[in-house]
């Protein structure tokens, strides 16, 4: 990168992530790893939560926060 804001961003923001296992986690602030989701599981992840075995039919702001409880980003 030529810009040294975004340079100088991108290497702020990766401070939260790791990898463990060739699987991307992002650090919480209490240190709790949440596994990043790929573009392809992104659709069984919300269809899980959603209207899965235990799923709520929650509202789009509280089935975001199930999903990070259930500890994916």
């Amino acid at each position: 990168m030529a810009d040294p804001k975004k340079r100088a961003d991108v290497k702020q923001r990766a401070i939260r992530f790791t990898f463990k296992n060739d699987i991307l986690y992002r650090k919480t602030f209490n240190g709790v790893l949440l596994r990043c989701v790929s573009r392809e599981d992104i659709a069984y992840v919300l269809n899980e939560v959603h209207g899965g075995v235990c799923g709520a039919h929650q509202a789009s702001p509280k089935l975001a926060n199930q999903i990070k409880r259930l500890g994916y980003y």
